[in-house]
């Protein structure tokens, strides 16, 4: 488990663990590296159990401090998986466009997500590779947002990435901070 933590000495602020979970190869850990403004690289690297990040943002004069757990995607680690779900406060569940097996198999993530924390968070969906011809329609994506909807007491925002151009990365943080003060407001948070 790769972990990078940041001094939070005398910090007083909010904290907040934030899950990405999707299916092995739709790009998380690109994303993430993509936030850190490292450098994108084609060859695929399997997460094994869990990569753990902080990154904070200001968002409304209020600073914001991330834990991001890269879980792993492969079903041989469902077992791992479920011990870090635990204290998740929000969650960015990524499909890859390119990949429509990827996004069938959103709905057991959530259900996976749901089941291991015995209630419902807020959630960004994420279509990454954007950068490439979709074979996930826009349709599908709009159908699945408005079912997830229905769910949860604020609607679920989407946002194409593209781990390779850097499209909506940086976004994800900002678009959470939204989420989640969203979600506090409306008297949901934990």
């Amino acid at each position: 488990m790769k972990i990078k933590m940041a001094n939070l000495e005398g910090y007083e602020g909010p904290r907040y663990k934030i899950v990405v979970i999707g299916d092995g190869a739709v790009g998380k850990t690109s994303i993430l590296e993509s936030l850190l403004g490292r450098q994108f690289h084609s060859t695929y690297k399997l997460t094994i159990g869990a990569n753990i990040l902080t990154k904070e943002i200001t968002f409304e004069d209020v600073l914001f401090k991330y834990q991001l757990w890269d879980l792993a995607g492969q079903t041989r680690f469902s077992i791992v998986r479920s011990s870090y779900y635990r204290g998740a406060h929000a969650a960015i569940l990524c499909f890859d466009l390119n990949w429509p097996s990827s996004f069938e198999s959103l709905p057991r993530w959530r259900n996976e997500l749901k089941s291991h924390l015995g209630r419902s968070i807020p959630f960004i969906l994420v279509g990454n590779k954007s950068d490439l011809p979709p074979q996930v329609s826009e349709t599908k994506i709009a159908q699945y947002i408005s079912s997830a909807n229905a769910d949860l007491p604020c609607n679920v925002p989407y946002m194409p990435t593209s781990a390779k151009t850097g499209e909506n990365t940086s976004e994800l943080l900002t678009t959470i901070a939204k989420l989640l003060t969203t979600y506090k407001t409306a008297g949901f948070s934990k």
